[in-house]
């Protein structure tokens, strides 16, 4: 993936890619440019419900004893937040021809898991290198690639 993708993801949701989440500083990008909207939309989607239960939980500490916010309402508001984190990114990378996302973190909620395997999932039908809808093959190696970028070679068995 270029480096100005890579870039974008970073400023965009620096805390899923912390600058110190492995030795070697940020997380490791190493696919073609033509994932990159599906790993963007996977971060965003992480990040709105997050935010969605973060404010959800501030609102219940303001609003505490309110007529709906009942103290049940705001146990469970708080039950949704607590241990909630976003996660840190250590590698993306493509391998046996899709996606494969590791992450560390406090992120305890099966929604992110969901949305990391189905990002992984996606990664199979759209084309590595320009992101057009693909076809998962294998020559030597597997790979996802439109009629386009590789039109010559078979399809996966």
């Amino acid at each position: 993936m270029e480096q100005k993708q890579k870039q974008k993801l970073f400023d965009t949701f620096p805390e899923m890619f912390p600058n110190t989440v492995n030795y070697r500083g940020r997380a490791e990008i190493a696919c073609g440019d033509g994932w990159f909207h599906i790993i963007m939309a996977m971060c965003e989607t992480i990040q709105q419900d997050y935010n969605f239960r973060k404010s959800r939980w501030e609102t219940s500490l303001v609003y505490k004893g309110n007529a709906y916010w009942t103290e049940a309402v705001c146990a469970d508001a708080e039950k949704a937040f607590r241990g909630v984190g976003l996660p840190g990114f250590v590698q993306i990378k493509e391998k046996f021809g899709s996606l494969r996302i590791y992450a560390d973190g406090h992120y305890n909620v099966p929604f992110v898991e969901g949305a990391i395997s189905f990002a992984e999932h996606m990664s199979t039908k759209v084309c590595e290198k320009c992101g057009a809808p693909g076809t998962l093959r294998a020559n030597n190696w597997w790979r996802v690639s439109c009629e386009t970028c590789e039109p010559t070679t078979p399809d996966a068995a």
